[in-house]
């Protein structure tokens, strides 16, 4: 079993390395999350803080988000440079995934069948992280949920399913509220009161977290994450609480996605089959979930077919492919249908500068960086896409520009990446009149720095440096020119 286990492994890394390759000219990998987690290594390697930079030093590791599982991962930062870093973690995250349920499908479908089965998975799965973040802990969750509800449903061994669970609450602070549900579960299933002490005694962990949180927050940071899930705001009674329900925005969003997530599985699963402490087990464990993702105002959570909120539910979705599923050829015919439309549609939500982006990685490899004289205590400031490459030093993003308002934090560059800057500012408006032009967002942000100059000057890239003489100049001109040959880019 081990032999085969390492073999699949090596194959679905290789079969991912390429599919990354193949990927990489259409990544995005430098949005924001990427920093958050990758940042906080290099510092607790080379500077023994466990602090980053971002938004006004968040403690990552257990304010921000409760993360205490990359404490592993640290020693990394010493191989590895943040891009390297980033995709190293994305193909070990994914490759042990493939295995494992590769692993538990293989006695009941050959390596065809599974094959279609995972094509859901690069929409449900891969989107977010290959194209949007990179990498977020929570990536590693399926690995270990997958064999705590293998357990849970198929094996019916409590003990397993429960020790497969905890690494879970070292990943992130939604698992331990999702630990909750599961103890419930376990009472229901196997009929023991020592589940409804579990329970109890994990409702209280899960609140003790969260004030643990609060107290480590940084009095300097926005606010920690809390705030996603808090979707019920002002409820002082039933009447508040259906107000606050019916009031969110985004609805038929939230219905469209809950059909696309659930819908071609359903062409595999036998649903008459479905015993009833399974169907109550469902609801348990993915109740948590569908709560915060359905009930949240925050705006990413409307996206959350293609945001990681929602991915506690695919291994549960999967196991029961597993135990209920039948592969006939006009199942899976359908199920190839409805993903093939289903990545279609996705797709086309996508704007084309999404695309575009890294199409500048390149210049910023061999041009821009090459420029910067950096060691791991000096500041930047940077567009949020461009951060990732910043990762080993104190970045912070452009427009949030904590540092400006703080003396003792001079950002020695600021990087604008005019290309992404420009969508990014003007992706609200529907025609082609109130665009906010490069010059004007640049020049609205620098007025208020005092000694920058420019130091580099070629599109899509301006840099400007703390202290520096230089000569360089932009103009409107100029940046009209570069927002056109922008607009013009980014055309399908």
């Amino acid at each position: 079993m081990t032999k085969l286990f390492f073999k699949n492994y090596f194959l679905f890394a290789v079969i991912f390395l390429v599919f990354l390759a193949v990927l990489m000219p259409f990544q995005l990998h430098g949005m924001t999350d990427s920093t958050f987690y990758l940042q906080p290594l290099y510092n607790l390697f080379n500077l023994n803080t466990f602090k980053i930079s971002i938004y006004g030093e968040i403690n990552n590791f257990l304010a921000d988000h409760f993360n205490p599982f990359l404490l592993v991962l640290f020693p990394l930062a010493s191989i590895f440079n943040p891009i390297v870093f980033l995709n190293f973690l994305i193909v070990v995250s994914y490759s042990t995934f493939f295995t494992i349920v590769y692993t538990f499908m293989s006695k009941k479908i050959n390596i065809v069948m599974f094959s279609m089965l995972l094509f859901s998975i690069p929409v449900l799965f891969f989107n977010f992280y290959l194209n949007f973040n990179g990498f977020h802990p929570v990536v590693l969750a399926p690995i270990f949920l997958i064999i705590s509800y293998n357990y849970l449903f198929v094996e019916e061994n409590a003990n397993k399913s429960l020790l497969w669970f905890m690494p879970l609450l070292l990943i992130k602070e939604e698992f331990w509220l999702l630990l909750v549900f599961l103890s419930f579960s376990l009472f229901i299933r196997f009929n023991k009161i020592k589940y409804i002490f579990l329970t109890v005694v994990s409702a209280v962990l899960f609140i003790s977290i969260y004030k643990l949180m609060s107290i480590l927050y940084s009095e300097n940071a926005a606010g920690i994450h809390s705030g996603h899930y808090a979707y019920i705001f002002d409820a002082a009674n039933f009447k508040d609480l259906l107000d606050s329900i019916f009031n969110l925005a985004h609805w038929d969003r939230r219905i469209l996605f809950i059909v696309l997530f659930f819908f071609p599985f359903l062409m595999l699963i036998d649903l008459k089959k479905i015993v009833l402490k399974d169907w109550i087990t469902l609801v348990l464990i993915i109740g948590p979930t569908f709560g915060y993702c359905i009930l949240s105002r925050q705006i990413p959570m409307t996206y959350w077919l293609f945001e990681h909120y929602a991915l506690p539910v695919l291994p549960v979705v999967l196991i029961i492919v597993k135990k209920y599923g039948t592969f006939t050829n006009k199942r899976l015919l359908l199920f190839f249908f409805i993903n093939t439309s289903l990545i279609a549609s996705v797709i086309s939500l996508k704007q084309p500068w999404q695309y575009k982006y890294y199409q500048d990685e390149k210049q910023l490899q061999e041009q821009v960086i090459p420029k910067l004289d950096l060691n791991f205590k000096d500041f930047l400031l940077v567009e949020d896409r461009t951060g990732v490459y910043f990762s080993e030093y104190q970045v912070d993003y452009v427009q949030y520009l904590n540092f400006m308002n703080n003396k003792n934090k001079i950002a020695k560059y600021v990087i604008f990446n005019t290309r992404y800057s420009y969508l990014a500012n003007n992706i609200k408006y529907n025609t082609t009149t109130n665009k906010k032009a490069s010059y004007d967002y640049i020049l609205n942000i620098m007025k208020d720095l005092n000694s920058y100059e420019i130091i580099y000057a070629k599109y899509p890239f301006v840099i400007y440096k703390h202290n520096s003489v230089s000569k360089i100049q932009i103009s409107a001109t100029l940046l009209d020119q570069w927002d056109k040959k922008t607009i013009k880019s980014n055309k399908w």
